[in-house]
Order: structure tokens, then C-alpha cells, then sequence
């Protein structure tokens, strides 16, 4: 998802900023992993076929050392500020538009 380069109405501004957050979230997820896991930080040598799968074990397995407390404290992970994530410059296709409205003005706009 693209956010909006100029939002107009508070419910596109909120989207952007619900947007970001996500956004922070899912690279810290991602940043974790490949370093609990290095194989998923140099490249997999799988079939493509089995790439779901070893990623979806990384994080059963990953999952699992944080019910048994043997992987690094959640509190310490970073918590970049919002602002520090640039936003995508890419060009929007129509679709992409129609589902932003719609998440913004649905869900994030309440």
C-alpha cells in the first residue's frame, strides 16, 4: 500500500499515519528474524516452492523462544520514530487509489 502524498481529509491523514506505524512494525518483525534466523538474511537456497514454508517455521520457531524467554527482551527492540521510515515515491496505479479511499474513509476515518 501507498500512502497518500498529499492527504486532504483527516480520514487520509490518519490512514498515512496508521499507514507508517504498521510499516515500523512489520520492518522491526522482519529485522528480528533475519537476525535470529541468518539464513533468512543472506538468501534461502530452496525451490521457491518451499519458501513459505521455511519462513512460516523461522517464525513458529521464533514464536516459541519468546514463550520460552530464550531470545532477546521485546522491550529492547528499537523503536524508531515514525518519521524515520521514508514513505514510497512510487507512482500509484487507480486500483491502488480506490483501496486507500476505501480503508481511509472505512476503517481508519472512525
Amino acid at each position: 500500500m501507498l500512502p497518500y502524498l498529499t492527504p486532504r481529509t483527516r480520514a487520509e491523514e490518519k490512514f498515512n499515519t496508521t499507514l507508517c506505524r504498521t510499516r515500523v512494525t512489520n520492518e522491526q518483525a522482519f529485522g528480528i528474524l533475519k537476525r535470529r534466523f541468518p539464513c533468512l538474511q543472506v538468501g534461502l537456497r530452496v525451490q521457491p516452492d518451499r519458501v513459505c514454508a521455511t519462513v512460516i517455521a523461522c517464525v513458529i520457531l521464533h514464536n516459541l523462544g519468546i514463550d520460552k524467554r530464550d531470545i532477546v527482551d521485546p522491550t529492547h527492540v528499537n523503536r524508531r520514530l515514525m518519521d524515520e521510515v521514508a514513505l514510497p515515491d512510487a507512482g500509484r496505479r487507480k486500483e491502488t487509489k480506490t483501496v486507500q479511499y476505501h480503508i481511509a474513509n472505512t476503517f481508519v476515518g472512525q
